[in-house]
């Protein structure tokens, strides 16, 4: 036991070295799989690595978290990294469907509500970009998003509504735009 001890000791260097090795010797573990995914989104925050280079190990974390939900579809802790590992790669469609499928689950869920705030300000961003654009079909459709996500009275909820009842006059549906 000490020689396996001290074998393994080069595994325990960190969290990251640890689930990178854990998946070479249980590779049908949930636990194990959503931590190798953990792990290969630590490495591509690593500042020194090229974009292709953090891609790669995004699109790895992702497999790994895919890999996670087979063994045990319902636990929520891989649909969420997969949903941020997606929105690192500006799959944000791909990145609301994991968290959507945790919401079914769990409506309240409090990490969701931070995951919230992020999709009203990203949706928010594509949706003021499609209006400079003139692109008003994708500006209203990112602004509903907004109203999708957006709590109660927030901010960012009362813009939405703003910037969406302006697109619609804008394109000349005084009528939702009155109605907004």
């Amino acid at each position: 036991c000490f020689f396996k001890t001290i074998d393994r000791n080069k595994d325990w260097k960190n969290d990251t070295t640890l689930n990178l090795a854990d998946i070479k010797n249980v590779p049908n573990s949930t636990r194990v799989n959503g931590g190798a995914g953990t792990a290969c989104l630590t490495l591509a925050d690593d500042p020194q690595r090229t974009k292709p280079e953090k891609d790669s190990l995004i699109r790895q974390a992702i497999r790994y978290y895919r890999r996670a939900v087979e063994i045990h579809p319902a636990y929520n802790d891989p649909w969420m990294n997969m949903g941020v590992a997606y929105s690192r790669l500006d799959s944000i469609f791909k990145a609301e469907e994991c968290w959507n499928d945790v919401r079914k689950r769990n409506p309240n869920l409090g990490k969701l509500k931070e995951l919230d705030r992020y999709m009203v300000s990203v949706f928010m961003n594509r949706g003021v970009i499609a209006e400079q654009q003139r692109k008003l079909d994708s500006a209203i459709f990112f602004y509903q998003k907004v109203e999708n996500y957006a709590q109660g009275t927030d901010t960012m909820r009362l813009n939405g509504l703003y910037q969406l009842a302006g697109t619609y006059y804008n394109k000349g549906d005084y009528l939702n735009a009155k109605q907004t």
